[in-house]
């Protein structure tokens, strides 16, 4: 490989590296947390009946409706971006990284709880590893998917072109490609 070449693949290396490293520290630890079971938990959890005089709603607007006001008295606003809803119509859910609202069925159809739960800051670093704060923060995860693949690519590709290193690195593929295939095979 040419001089040129190479200082090019080393400098895309270097520099993505470099830019990334705060995400990726990030991502390697929440990932770590979360596999260790260690999620978070709600700083603070506000709990409301409210009593209505329709029906269960049916849609994001009908629901929102119904709670808005009292996101307002609790000083919850805005909304957080993802919006869910059961399948079976039990319950309407906002979520974002640093708070869920829940609307809830009570047994009472003349009523509905509502739950307004603000995330501690180690649920919100696990919510935003699951990609729930935000699109920009979305398209950085992504991101540095990429350039972790990236980077990788041109290490190798460096790595291969190196006479020194070229053996002991193909050896090194090959044993990553053999770990992967057992690692496939005894797992569940």
């Amino acid at each position: 490989m040419k001089g040129r070449v190479r200082s090019l693949w080393m400098k895309i290396h270097t520099y993505l590296a470099c830019f990334f490293i705060p995400f990726l520290i990030l991502y390697v630890i929440t990932g770590l947390l979360y596999f260790l079971g260690i999620e978070g938990k709600s700083a603070e959890e506000v709990e409301v009946i409210i009593p209505i005089e329709a029906s269960w709603p049916d849609d994001e607007k009908a629901a929102k409706d119904i709670v808005e006001p009292y996101v307002i008295k609790h000083k919850r606003l805005p909304f957080p971006p993802d919006y869910y809803i059961d399948k079976g119509h039990e319950w309407h859910s906002w979520y974002g990284y640093k708070q869920e609202i829940l609307l809830l069925k009570t047994e009472d159809t003349n009523t509905v709880r509502l739950l307004l739960i603000q995330h501690d800051f180690l649920q919100q670093l696990m919510l935003i590893h699951k990609g729930h704060a935000g699109i920009f923060l979305l398209i950085l995860g992504i991101m540095l998917g990429l350039s972790l693949l990236t980077t990788m690519i041109s290490g190798v590709v460096l790595a291969l072109t190196i006479p020194t290193l070229k053996k002991t690195s193909g050896l090194m593929i090959l044993l990553g490609c053999v770990s992967l295939v057992f690692a496939y095979f005894i797992g569940y």
